[in-house]
């Protein structure tokens, strides 16, 4: 198993430079991390599993997960089957108007 820290980040000064054609933004950003980080912890597996537990977790659709997305694209990029198990324990708050109640309660 491999346990890795995903540090918290915020943006000191964000600047929206144009739209690009694929539909996203390019982005002039200052950014610096916090002392505040999720855990994501990996493991050989059947499949692809996702998991998600902490602050916010029950707001997050572990299928359509951005952990998820990345291991699939991973798999795809190297031809094969995704095989891994990530285990994620969120102690960043997720801030969107959907989650505020959540992370209130």
């Amino acid at each position: 198993m491999l346990t890795l820290r995903a540090p918290a980040k915020i943006n000191l000064a964000l600047e929206v430079v144009r739209k690009r054609p694929d539909g996203y933004h390019e982005i002039d950003t200052v950014i610096t991390t916090l002392d505040l980080s999720d855990t994501v912890r990996l493991r050989a597996h059947d499949g692809l599993d996702v998991a998600i537990e902490g602050v916010g977790a029950k707001a997050i659709d572990a299928a359509d997960d951005l952990a998820g997305r990345a291991a699939r694209a991973m798999a795809e990029a190297a031809r094969r089957a995704p095989d891994v198990r990530i285990e994620l324990t969120k102690r960043i708050p997720v801030r969107s108007e959907e989650h505020t109640s959540e992370l209130q309660s």
